[in-house]
C-alpha cells in the first residue's frame, strides 16, 4: 500500500508544477500579446501560448486524483521549460537590442531547444490538445456520445498522435550544442512519448466504449440495430486504417528514437 504521505508530496509536487507551468504560459503570452507586425509564426504562436494557458486553468479549477496528476506531470513539466524558456530568450534578444522588441528578422533567425519558433509552436499544440484528451476523456461521459461522436473523437485523438509523431521526429535536428540544451531536449522527448501514450489510452478507451454502444445499439429495435450496424462498418475502416497507419508510423519513430539514444551513450563514452 503506498504511503498516504508520499502520495500527498506528489499531489503537492504536481500542485506546484501546474501553478508555475500556468505562470511560465501567461507571462510568455503576456511577452508577445502586444507584437504586431512579426512573422506569422508569431502570431500563430500566441494562439497555442494562449491554448495552453486555457487548458491549463481548467486543470486548476479540477480535482483530479494522483493518477491523472502523475500523468501530467511530464506535461506539465514541458509546459513550464517550453514557455519560461522562450520568455527568457526574448528577454535576452530584447537586451542585446538595447530595450527594443525583436525586430521581425530576430524571429525569422530565433531557435530554441534546436528548432525554429514554428518547431515550438507544434510542441505546444501537442502538449495542449493531450492535456485536452485527458480532462475530456475524465468529464464527459463517453457513453451517452453516439456512434459518429465517439469516432469523431478518436480521430481527433489519432490527429493528434500523428502530430506528437511527427515533433518526435524532428526534435534534437539538429543535435544541441550545449549540456543543458540537451538535457531540455530530452525532457521535450519524454513529454511528447508520454503524450503519445496518453493518446493510446484514449484511444484504447473509446474504442471499448464504441464496441459497449455498438453491443447496445444491436439489442435494441430492428430499425436502430440496422442504422447503428452501417455507422459501424463506415467508421470502423476509417478508423482501422489510421490505427494501422499511426502505429506502424510510431513504431518506426521509436526504433529510432531508441538508437539515437543510444549513439548518444556511445559518443558520451
Amino acid at each position: 500500500m503506498a504511503n498516504p504521505l508520499s502520495i500527498f508530496g506528489a499531489v503537492a509536487a504536481t500542485s506546484s508544477l501546474l501553478a508555475s507551468a500556468s505562470k511560465s504560459a501567461k507571462g510568455l503570452y503576456n511577452s508577445i500579446s502586444g507584437y504586431r507586425g512579426y512573422p506569422d509564426t508569431v502570431q500563430s504562436l500566441k494562439t497555442e501560448v494562449y491554448g495552453v494557458m486555457i487548458v491549463l486553468q481548467r486543470i486548476q479549477k479540477m480535482s483530479l486524483d494522483g493518477n491523472v496528476l502523475a500523468e501530467l506531470e511530464p506535461i506539465l513539466k514541458a509546459c513550464y521549460v517550453a514557455c519560461s524558456g522562450l520568455q527568457q530568450a526574448i528577454i535576452k534578444c530584447t537586451e542585446r537590442n538595447g530595450g527594443r522588441q525583436p525586430s521581425f528578422q530576430d524571429w525569422v533567425k530565433m531557435e530554441f531547444l534546436g528548432g525554429t519558433i514554428s518547431d515550438l509552436k507544434e510542441t505546444l499544440k501537442g502538449y495542449k490538445d493531450t492535456i485536452a484528451i485527458i480532462i475530456t476523456s475524465i468529464n464527459n461521459n463517453l457513453g451517452q456520445m453516439t456512434l459518429c461522436q465517439l469516432a469523431d473523437y478518436q480521430r481527433e485523438i489519432a490527429d493528434t498522435n500523428a502530430r506528437l509523431a511527427e515533433q518526435l521526429h524532428r526534435v534534437n535536428r539538429p543535435p544541441a550544442k550545449r549540456q543543458a540544451d540537451q538535457e531540455s531536449i530530452k525532457e521535450v522527448e519524454d513529454a511528447i512519448l508520454r503524450c503519445m501514450e496518453a493518446c493510446r489510452k484514449a484511444g484504447s478507451t473509446i474504442e471499448r466504449v464504441r464496441q459497449e454502444s455498438f453491443e447496445a445499439s444491436t439489442r435494441t429495435g430492428t430499425e436502430q440495430s440496422v442504422t447503428a450496424r452501417r455507422i459501424w462498418q463506415m467508421t470502423d475502416e476509417d478508423l482501422h486504417y489510421v490505427r494501422k497507419y499511426l502505429f506502424g508510423r510510431e513504431l518506426k519513430l521509436l526504433e529510432m528514437k531508441k538508437r539515437e539514444s543510444q549513439e548518444r551513450h556511445w559518443e558520451g563514452d
